[in-house]
């Protein structure tokens, strides 16, 4: 007999992590040879959670299309309070201003305590979450297997969030990335935080689908202010109601952060 829990990610690796054919086959009732799948599965000795999980974080089930298994590495518990996480994305190939406003608030939220969720691609992730992972608040969700370095040059950073923050994907180890990927793990991004804060992004940027999926689970989207002539999504974003925001404490006033309250009450 074998659990939920071993046949979720069971389909996860033979399927490479490809929900529509994992639902598909468990739609379907897809007959399987149980012993072999349990032992695909023990062999693979990696972490996960899935949906039928007391652990699963349960922010993600009202995702689109709730990943029904999660691969990670690191400390799960990071998730277990989507109102003390912010994601922040942009682009990669990002300007030096985008750039340094991100790492100034992602330290500050950070320093505060607050989880800081991003892609870890080359531009904005990667200046959000170095900055995160000096106080272990680092979340970076993948668009391959935890154990695929993508982009490579962020190699180190990757092994360092997986030892004291949290590496996670829908795909299984030695998945690698594929362009049809990241814009399933975007609806990931958006969904784990209470606020999506789009550091920079111009008119065709990926960046507007992870806001899109924000606006759509009703999260609080929120953006950096740039010229009239730098051609920025984010201040068309603010025209039509998103948050502008140049700093972390507009930011913790966006997600109701009592941090002053809460300091208060402890000293009673």
């Amino acid at each position: 007999m074998i659990k939920a829990k071993e046949l979720l990610a069971y389909l996860s690796l033979i399927h490479k992590g490809d929900w529509n054919l994992m639902y598909d086959d468990i739609r379907r009732k897809r007959r399987f040879d149980t012993k072999e799948a349990v032992s695909i599965v023990e062999k693979c000795g990696c972490k996960y959670v899935t949906l039928v999980d007391d652990d699963y974080p349960t922010i993600l089930k009202e995702c689109i299309k709730p990943p029904l298994v999660l691969w990670y590495r690191g400390n799960l518990e990071l998730l277990s309070r989507f109102d003390r996480n912010v994601t922040i994305v942009g682009s990669r190939k990002c300007s030096d201003y985008a750039a340094e406003m991100t790492k100034k608030v992602a330290s500050e939220l950070a320093e505060r305590g607050i989880g800081i969720v991003s892609g870890l691609a080359k531009g904005i992730d990667t200046a959000a979450l170095s900055e995160a992972n000096r106080f272990g608040k680092a979340i970076a969700v993948l668009g391959n297997g935890i154990d695929v370095n993508y982009p490579e040059e962020n190699a180190a950073l990757q092994e360092e969030i997986g030892r004291t923050g949290l590496l996670i994907s829908e795909y299984p180890e030695g998945v690698g990335p594929e362009a049809s990927h990241f814009p399933c793990r975007n609806r990931i991004l958006a969904c784990l935080s209470k606020l999506t804060l789009v550091a920079e992004a111009h008119e065709k940027s990926g960046t507007l689908i992870t806001a899109a999926y924000a606006l759509n689970l009703n999260r609080e989207l929120a953006c950096f202010p740039f010229r009239a002539d730098e051609g920025s999504a984010g201040n068309m974003l603010i025209k039509d109601g998103a948050l502008l925001v140049e700093n972390a404490s507009e930011v913790l006033e966006a997600i109701d952060y009592k941090l002053e309250k809460a300091k208060k009450d402890k000293r009673r």
